[in-house]
């Protein structure tokens, strides 16, 4: 169990939540995360959070659709940048054999 897991399993609905702070800390864990296993932990620790502050805020409606509008563009942003993108060769290697 992650860190971050934990932190929700003891969070407590009467205190208020740092979704940003969170968010970030997850962010950073899920781009060092080296296994499928850790960033399925680490996706399914930000769906339990993001409940605990729809619940806790009571969000609904127009800024319910907003903020998961936003956890759903920073989820994208997250694995965008988490997937590597191979190193383009110069172009001069390209050419081949003369």
């Amino acid at each position: 169990m992650s860190k971050l897991t934990q932190e929700l399993a003891e969070a407590r609905p009467d205190e208020p939540f740092d979704w940003i702070e969170f968010s970030t800390r997850l962010n950073d864990e899920f781009a060092a995360a080296t296994t499928s296993e850790e960033r399925a932990e680490l996706l399914a620790a930000r769906a339990v959070a993001m409940e605990f502050v729809v619940r806790q805020l009571e969000l609904h409606g127009e800024q319910l659709e907003k903020f998961t509008d936003a956890c759903d563009l920073e989820y994208i942003l997250g694995v965008v940048a988490a997937v590597p993108v191979p190193r383009r060769p110069p172009r001069g290697d390209l050419a081949g054999p003369d």
